[in-house]
């Protein structure tokens, strides 16, 4: 499984693996169908949440719903939740996070 972090940038920072017009993709994201591989993006989170969050040491659970968050801090993470939630339903099985994993 292959975790492409979004955090340190969108699609076209990652041309060392996606490739771009002066390079190919990497051999690693070319191999990555033919041995069962799965990528996923991890979403990025927004900077001011991920400070709120460490600032009152919530987990990210507890956060969705403390009222210490302004509601707009509680509304990007949950999208950005929802958002991961639905990366990893794409790996699990992968993951060993399903019944048949």
């Amino acid at each position: 499984m292959v975790a492409v972090n979004q955090w340190f940038g969108d699609r076209e920072d990652f041309f060392m693996w996606y490739g771009n017009a002066n390079n190919a993709p990497s051999s690693g994201r070319t191999m990555l169908p033919q041995f069962g591989g799965v990528e996923i993006a991890l979403p990025q989170l927004q900077a001011g949440v991920l400070v709120a969050l460490d600032e009152l040491m919530l987990t990210f659970s507890a956060a969705r719903e403390d009222s210490r968050l302004t509601t707009p801090q509680r509304s990007r993470l949950h999208r950005w939740m929802r958002a991961l939630d639905d990366q990893l339903d794409r790996a699990a099985t992968s993951l060993g996070l399903t019944e048949n994993g």
